[in-house]
C-alpha cells in the first residue's frame, strides 16, 4: 500500500515522500513551481544513505528545472524526483516503477516524470502503463531525449566558442568530457564529427573503451581530466562538480556541459569562473534539449520541430554571454536573473487573474 507524507519546505511549493514497503518503493518528489505549467522533472533511481540525503538532493535540483523551462519559454514548471535505491537489497524493479506510476498518477497532472540517472525508456514504459503523466517509454514522441540534450549542449558550446574565440567551427579544438553516459556518448559523437580532439573520463570501463574505439578519444581518470589542458571542459556526469579546487585546477577557456546543478555554491563558483575569465554556459540554459523533446511529445510535435527548438539554445546562451559582458557580471547571475524574472511575471499574472 502506498503511504504518502507531505513535509513542509520553505523553498518549495510542495514536498512529497511516498513509500510502499511491500514493493520496496521509497521516493521523494520536490515541486518547486507550477507557475508556468505542470512541474516536469527527471526521475533518478540511485542509492542514498538516508531519506534526508534524498530530500536534500531533490530540493536542490528542482529549482533548476523551473529555471530551465523559464529560459526555454516552455509551459512547464519544475520538479525533481528521486527513487531511493537501498544498497544490497534485492528489489523488483517492475514493482518499484509501477508503484512510482501510482504515485505520479495520484498527483493528477501536477507533476510530469521524465528520465534521469537510472531511469530510462524501459522504466518509463512501466510508468506509462499506470499513468499518462510521464514522458518517453512506450508513448509516441520525437525520439530519444538524450540525443536532444546532447544537441542542445553542442549548440551552447558553439555560442561559447563564438564568444571566446570569435570562431564558428570547433574543428581542431580539444574537448574534455567528464561522464559518457547516454548524453555524454551522444555528445562525443557530435563533437567527433565536428573534428575535435576528445579527452574522456568515466567510471565504467566499457564506456571509456567505446569512446576510444569509435571516436579516437584519449582516456584519462577523472582527476587528470579536470586538470588537463583543453579548450572546453564538458561536465556530463552528476552535478556539484565545480568547486574551489576544481575551478582553480581548470586549464580551459570554456565550461559547458550536460550535468545538472554543476556549481557546488552557485553564486560563489559562478563568480570564481568569471574572475578566472572562463566562459561558463549555465547548466540550466544549456542542457534543455531533453525538455524540448518532452514538450514536443506532450504537445504533439515531431522530431523535426524538436530539433528546431533545440537549435535555439545557441541564441539563449548568446544572450546570456552578451548580457554578462555588458553588465560585467557572471553568466550564472545573468541566467538566474532572466529565469527568475519570468517566474515573477508569471506569478504577477496569476495574482491579477484572481483579483
Amino acid at each position: 500500500m502506498l503511504k504518502i507524507r507531505t513535509p513542509l519546505h520553505s523553498e518549495l511549493e510542495e514536498l512529497i515522500v511516498a513509500e510502499d514497503e511491500e514493493e520496496g518503493f521509497h521516493a521523494v518528489v520536490a515541486i518547486h513551481s507550477t507557475l508556468l505549467g505542470p512541474a516536469i522533472g527527471g526521475a533518478r533511481f540511485r542509492p542514498y544513505y538516508s531519506e534526508r540525503e534524498a530530500l536534500e538532493d531533490a530540493a536542490r535540483i528542482a529549482p533548476y528545472n523551473s529555471f530551465r523551462a523559464a529560459l526555454a519559454n516552455i509551459p512547464f514548471g519544475g520538479s525533481s524526483i528521486v527513487l531511493i535505491e537501498t544498497p544490497g537489497r534485492k528489489t523488483d524493479r517492475r514493482g518499484i516503477f509501477r508503484a512510482f506510476g501510482r504515485l505520479i498518477d495520484s498527483l493528477e497532472g501536477r507533476v510530469i516524470a521524465a528520465e534521469d540517472l537510472g531511469v530510462g525508456m524501459e522504466e518509463l514504459s512501466i510508468i506509462n502503463e499506470i499513468t499518462p503523466f510521464a514522458c518517453g517509454g512506450s508513448r509516441p514522441g520525437p525520439g530519444d531525449s538524450s540525443y536532444f540534450t546532447a544537441l542542445g549542449v553542442l549548440r551552447g558550446i558553439e555560442a561559447c566558442i563564438r564568444h571566446a574565440f570569435n570562431e564558428n567551427s570547433l574543428h581542431g579544438l580539444t574537448v574534455a568530457v567528464l561522464g559518457i553516459g547516454h548524453v555524454g556518448m551522444q555528445l562525443c559523437e557530435m563533437l567527433s564529427h565536428a573534428g575535435v580532439k576528445l579527452l574522456v573520463a568515466d567510471l565504467v570501463p566499457e564506456k571509456r573503451e567505446r569512446a576510444a574505439e569509435q571516436f579516437g578519444a584519449t582516456i584519462l581518470d577523472s582527476n587528470d581530466l579536470r586538470q588537463a589542458p583543453c579548450d572546453i571542459f564538458c561536465p556530463c556526469a552528476v552535478g556539484r562538480v565545480l568547486d574551489d579546487e576544481t575551478i582553480l585546477d581548470l586549464k580551459c577557456r570554456i565550461v559547458a556541459g550536460a550535468a545538472g546543478a554543476q556549481l557546488v555554491q552557485p553564486n560563489r563558483h559562478g563568480r570564481l569562473l568569471y574572475d578566472r575569465e572562463i566562459v561558463y554556459a549555465p547548466d540550466f540554459a544549456i542542457n534543455v534539449g531533453g525538455l524540448y523533446a518532452s514538450a514536443c511529445e506532450l504537445h504533439g510535435y515531431d522530431g523535426a520541430q524538436a530539433t528546431v527548438l533545440v537549435n535555439g539554445v545557441y541564441d539563449t546562451v548568446e544572450r546570456i554571454l552578451e548580457q554578462s559582458q555588458a553588465d560585467r557580471k557572471p553568466t550564472y547571475t545573468i541566467a538566474l536573473r532572466m529565469a527568475q524574472d519570468k517566474l515573477r511575471k508569471a506569478k504577477a499574472r496569476n495574482i491579477l487573474a484572481h483579483v
